[in-house]
């Protein structure tokens, strides 16, 4: 029988693929919705660019919003 090893060809290939899909990280574009690779700064599709909010600038507004919440409680 011939269709029996296309089939199990089959399902190799995509045990494959969903492995490498499942491995990839993407993010998704808000502009395209084209899921493209989680390292581009744009996308390849609509050339959004994404920005980078260093993690300094993260810590600083944690602690503002902390200093904040200790001034409206005490």
């Amino acid at each position: 029988m011939v269709v029996l090893p296309a089939l199990v060809q089959a399902v190799v290939v995509l045990r494959c693929d969903l492995r490498n899909l499942l491995s990839m990280k993407t993010k998704e574009c808000p502009s395209c919705a084209m899921e493209i690779d989680a390292d581009s700064k744009e996308c390849p599709i609509c050339q959004y660019e994404f920005s980078e909010i260093s993690t300094s600038y993260k810590w600083i507004a944690i602690l503002l919003i902390i200093v904040f919440l200790l001034y409206i409680f005490f």
